[in-house]
């Protein structure tokens, strides 16, 4: 005769079989397992010995580094898409897009590039519209020296090119000529009276504009950038304001999608951003 014991522990036996079973066929078909505590849904994947799909993020600031990732990591470039943020100069490969070429994929196998700025860019961007000492702007210049070309006014108001050093020593050495003139007239009925005051450069020569030929970010092509120079008679102080910036900041972002979409190969390249939902 059984008793209650007996009965209990060949039940448990059962039970124990039968889950044994499933978690072998859940591990062959890659499935999640409910498993009797609280019946919550547990992944086998860590007791399995490799992943059962690819999946993490790569980031880079390397244009190569990421084209060679993405070439070497998609399985079909079917599968694949590489979304552009140009305003953001950053570029997102999603290698798991579509699974089979009909299914969407989980979409969390990626890889991420981020174009960094150039240190002579980020110095054309740290001086653009800012008021600067003549030391300051002198010393500038100075350090950037190789990469300009200045361009003032000669004696008939035409556009002529400056040496650096003439440029810098005009910046140094800055004269500044002020007069007053004071008009006066006296009529019957009437009479007025106004002051002009007149400030002006005196320098014979001084710079009016500096083209700025630099890198902007690493993987792009050079640039060349104008900023016109400005002077303030009552510090004196100088200031550097850019030309077209906004122009230049949508070419870089074409030549940013164009990097992409030659080293990417045969990946469809997509100007955007993606996200994924729940």
């Amino acid at each position: 005769m059984l008793t209650l014991e007996t009965l209990k522990l060949l039940q448990q036996t059962c039970t124990t079989q039968e889950l044994n079973a499933l978690s072998v066929a859940a591990m062959r078909q890659e499935l999640p397992l409910a498993v009797p505590n609280g019946f919550a849904m547990t992944s086998l994947e860590k007791f399995s010995p490799a992943r059962y799909r690819a999946r993490g993020t790569m980031d880079t600031k390397n244009a190569g580094d990421f084209a060679d990732y993405v070439n070497t990591n998609c399985v079909l470039d079917e599968f694949v898409r590489i979304f552009v943020d140009a305003d953001a100069m950053r570029a997102t490969a999603i290698l798991n897009w579509l699974i089979e070429g009909r299914y969407g994929g989980h979409c969390d196998n990626t890889a991420t590039l981020t174009l960094e700025k150039t240190a002579a860019f980020k110095a054309l961007q740290a001086v653009d519209g800012k008021t600067q000492t003549q030391l300051a702007a002198a010393e500038f210049f100075e350090d950037f020296a190789p990469m300009l070309k200045f361009f003032g006014k000669d004696a008939e108001g035409n556009s002529t090119e400056m040496s650096v050093a003439k440029a810098v020593a005009a910046v140094r050495k800055l004269s500044i000529d002020t007069s007053k003139k004071l008009e006066s007239q006296q009529d019957q009925l009437s009479a007025s009276k106004s002051t002009f005051d007149s400030v002006r450069v005196a320098n014979e020569a001084f710079p009016s504009h500096v083209y700025f030929e630099c890198v902007p970010y690493h993987g792009l092509a050079s640039r060349t950038f104008v900023l016109r120079i400005g002077v303030i008679t009552t510090g004196p102080a100088i200031v550097l304001r850019s030309i077209h910036m906004e122009q230049h900041n949508e070419d870089m972002a074409q030549d940013f999608v164009a990097l992409i979409a030659d080293k990417a190969k045969d990946i469809p390249v997509i100007t955007g951003t993606y996200k994924t939902a729940a």
